[in-house]
């Protein structure tokens, strides 16, 4: 038997004969290397994961053989061998109809955690679930834990987390971090963008230009990133003795019409505030078409200031002051953490909270009784 494997490997690679007979050649398995090279398995196996393990003589060998009978590795076989899979999961949830100021967003970490991985051995893989179906989200993590389709998960998500989740993963003791969302149980294992601060400092650059007359574009949502924003500003306007008018805190839906839409209706109200910070940039750039709309200018009338840094900010007139959020940064710190918990079981990962910054257009300037 051993004669005719032997003959049988230096066929042609297509189509091979014996006697007359065509036949077709079947994947070449570790043991064909361990036996034309006349050593053992263990040794084969040896040399595929550390060449330089094996003795030259044997190395030489096993090499040869392995180019003649173009052997490759069963790197999944390997891989359930050592009870990795060198997958990472990124589980996106969000909301059902998807927003493109979510897609805006949410591209930047996604872009940096590809980058990261690509010159190591893990494979990425995504699944985009929905915030309205946590028990689907819960049901798809929970499976791939116990089917050992990955060795860690990175969730991505500007809505809580269903506690179930966060307490299944906790109790697996299984690599998992949080990008741009707060654990909802214990302040570890989140990477997040400081949204409540940000907005602090907005409201703290436009006092100094001596606007005291401050509107909010909100949003009415559970999503943490507007909460968080809508938190900051009642703070800094509170510790700036502002006071708060709550016909000033306007209800969008993140899109650039419903800017429109809050503002066109407050101006009509007779309600003009000196300074307007947009919850996102789309929202911002609507309520400047609003303001104009209604024969005002900006910034001359009313400053206006977006979050997000986004293209809808350079591409509107005038270029709209925004904030820049560390999302790229975000993704990247967020993985390279949750690589470092899968190689060391006894790495923790820290809740890592970054800050935002300026990005000064034109939309802002003086107020005109300061």
């Amino acid at each position: 038997m051993k004669f005719f494997d032997n003959i049988f490997a230096r066929m042609p690679q297509s189509m091979r004969f014996y006697g007359g007979i065509c036949m077709i050649k079947r994947e070449s398995t570790l043991k064909d290397v361990a036996r034309l090279s006349g050593v053992s398995v263990g040794t084969v196996s040896k040399y595929i994961n550390n060449p330089g393990s094996v003795k030259e003589k044997n190395r030489k060998i096993i090499g040869e053989t392995v180019k003649m009978l173009k052997y490759t590795p069963n790197t999944l076989a390997q891989r359930l061998a050592k009870g990795k899979s060198n997958t990472v999961l990124l589980y996106i949830s969000v909301e059902p109809d998807i927003g493109t100021s979510t897609w805006l967003h949410d591209l930047p970490f996604i872009q940096a955690i590809n980058d990261y991985l690509k010159p190591t051995d893990y494979s990425l893989q995504i699944k985009i679930g929905s915030i309205g179906n946590p028990e689907e989200t819960f049901e798809y993590i929970r499976n791939c834990i116990f089917s050992r389709n990955i060795d860690g998960v990175a969730i991505a998500s500007a809505w809580t987390l269903p506690k179930k989740l966060i307490l299944g993963l906790l109790k697996e003791d299984f690599p998992f971090v949080l990008i741009d969302n707060h654990n909802p149980l214990i302040n570890s294992n989140d990477i997040t963008a400081d949204n409540r601060k940000m907005v602090e400092d907005i409201v703290d650059y436009l006092a100094d230009l001596g606007h005291k007359k401050i509107g909010f574009i909100s949003v009415d949502s559970d999503q943490q990133h507007i909460n968080d924003r809508l938190g900051g500003f009642r703070s800094a306007m509170e510790r700036h003795g502002f006071g708060i008018d709550d016909r000033l805190i306007l209800n969008g839906d993140y899109e650039i019409q419903s800017g429109y839409r809050c503002v066109d209706e407050m101006l009509s109200a007779g309600l003009r505030p000196t300074a307007l910070i947009g919850g996102n940039d789309n929202m911002a750039v609507g309520a400047i078409k609003a303001i104009k709309r209604h024969g005002l200018s900006v910034p001359g009338d009313i400053s206006v200031v977006g979050i997000d840094n986004s293209i809808v900010a350079q591409a509107c007139d005038p270029v709209l002051t925004t904030m820049s959020m560390p999302v790229g940064e975000i993704g990247r710190i967020a993985i390279e953490n949750l690589l470092n918990r899968i190689e060391n079981n006894e790495y923790e990962i820290r809740r890592v909270i970054l800050s935002c910054s300026f990005v000064h257009g034109e939309s802002t300037c003086r107020a005109k009784d300061a």
